[in-house]
């Protein structure tokens, strides 16, 4: 017999007034990890836009929420409005890399800056 899975699943965004965006999202099953996802986005800002993520996977309880380790990663990004729809980007990431030489994860820090084109419809 199927019995499904059996958990927890939690999302839940918040927009104040248009100047911040917050949400996150929770998920925990019976039998499996647990995992994060939250993001902040500053839409208020036309000309210079922020966002920022973080994700974390196994989480082993609250005290495991937020910590730069092997099991998260995260994202900040920042865009300037040169003209109409195209934008100077900056991104800053950090994830984490498995080394066989050392059997050991470390963490990488990239930075990326370029152009964008974006079009809404």
């Amino acid at each position: 017999k199927d019995e499904g899975i059996n958990g927890l699943y939690g999302e839940a965004a918040f927009d104040f007034l248009n100047l911040v965006q917050i949400g996150g999202l929770y998920e925990a099953y019976l039998g499996h990890s647990s995992n994060l996802n939250v993001f902040v986005n500053v839409p208020a800002l036309k000309i210079l836009q922020f966002k920022a993520y973080y994700a974390r996977i196994n989480i082993e309880g609250l005290d495991d929420l937020f910590k730069f380790d092997e099991r998260s990663s995260a994202v900040a990004q920042v865009r300037y409005e040169l003209i109409k729809s195209v934008y100077l980007v900056g991104r800053a990431s950090r994830r984490w890399v498995y080394d066989p030489a050392t059997t050991a994860y470390e963490s990488s820090d990239e930075w990326n800056f370029g152009a964008e084109y974006s079009l809404s419809f």
